[in-house]
């Protein structure tokens, strides 16, 4: 099996009756969604907010200003606060750094790449002993399935 072919993830799923309420929840999502784009196409509280409408998604991700990129405090850790593309929104430096991310990377070697990456990932844990160190919430933590 390899994450770029297959639909699976690689975190096992939950068993028991989070497993059961788990899978209950994601059969009812089509429907659950058709009635939220009927009746609260745009809905949530506090920082977290659910938008159904293809119109209406195209413009949270247009709109950097208002809707940050999620993965900042993670890679502040990673990086040492140093500035990635990733974490980044749409500025110039952020373009900067992503022309210059696609001049070194093409599409083309993105399923190569894809690969290696996975294989190194998978004897990273092969070789772990059952433990991995993870980056949460901006800080490291030991991850044992």
């Amino acid at each position: 099996m390899s994450i770029l072919t297959s639909p699976d993830c690689y975190r096992p799923a939950s068993g028991g009756l989070r497993g059961w309420l788990a899978d209950k929840a994601f059969a009812a999502a089509p429907f659950v969604m058709g009635v939220m784009r009927r009746w609260a196409p745009i809905a949530g509280a506090g920082s977290t907010w659910i938008v159904t409408r293809y119109d209406d998604v195209l413009e949270v991700f247009a709109t950097d200003a208002a809707f940050g990129a999620p993965y900042r405090e993670n890679l502040n850790v990673i990086t040492g606060s140093e500035p990635f593309f990733l974490g980044m929104g749409d500025s110039p430096e952020y373009r900067a750094q992503l022309d210059a991310m696609q001049a070194v990377v093409r599409p083309g070697d993105l399923p190569r790449l894809g690969q290696e990456a996975e294989d190194r990932a998978r004897a990273l844990v092969e070789a772990s002993d059952g433990t991995v160190e993870v980056v949460s919430e901006g800080h490291w933590k030991l991850f044992t399935p």
